[in-house]
């Protein structure tokens, strides 16, 4: 059974994740991070191109995976790595609060959870989707001339579970990341 009220208000809840910003100023002082959501959405689109790269005819599932990872932060924020060692955010209480035990919130914890465990290859494929979105956004910062660009992209090219993550976080890595518009500009 579909509880309306309880879709209602998951929705105004996830659209909080419009605003709510993940903290890049660590490594990029003066620099607004993008929104959760924004990354979010980001990470489906690597998520469903990585399955696809991969063979996976789970690209949809995995795409979801990757959409609602980051689903708990519109109760727990996002706390950079750095702050981790000494904050601790519990989500799996707030994963429980927010979509208890009504469809589709049964649903998109599974997803959450799956891909918190990393076991299988669709959580595998998706968590490196989420490794590659941040690889993108380093990439972006490198002609801005924040420091430490290649160091930071080596210590998370390792974090890379497949070998399809690794080959396109390597194409990324040497492509122009303004090829796209060049070739959008002049046609070449």
């Amino acid at each position: 059974m579909f509880d309306l009220k309880r879709m209602a208000e998951t929705l105004f809840e996830e659209r909080r994740l419009g605003w709510m910003r993940r903290d890049i100023s660590y490594f990029a002082p003066g620099m607004e991070g993008e929104t959760v959501a924004a990354h979010a959405y980001f990470t489906a689109q690597t998520a469903f191109i990585l399955a696809h790269l991969a063979g996976n005819p789970n690209h949809h599932r995995i795409a979801l995976m990757a959409l609602f990872h980051d689903s708990p932060e519109t109760r727990t924020g996002d706390i950079p790595r750095t702050n981790s060692r000494y904050v601790a955010k519990d989500d799996a209480k707030a994963l429980d609060e927010k979509f208890g035990d009504w469809q589709p919130g049964v649903l998109i914890k599974g997803l959450i959870k799956e891909f918190e465990a990393g076991e299988t290859e669709e959580a595998k494929l998706a968590q490196d989707a989420d490794v590659i979105a941040f690889l993108v956004s380093l990439f972006l910062l490198e002609p801005l001339g924040v420091q430490g660009v290649q160091e930071r992209y080596e210590k998370n090219f390792a974090r890379l579970k497949t070998e399809e993550g690794r080959t396109l976080a390597g194409q990324l890595r040497a492509t122009g990341y303004m090829d796209w518009w060049q070739k959008a500009r002049w046609g070449k």
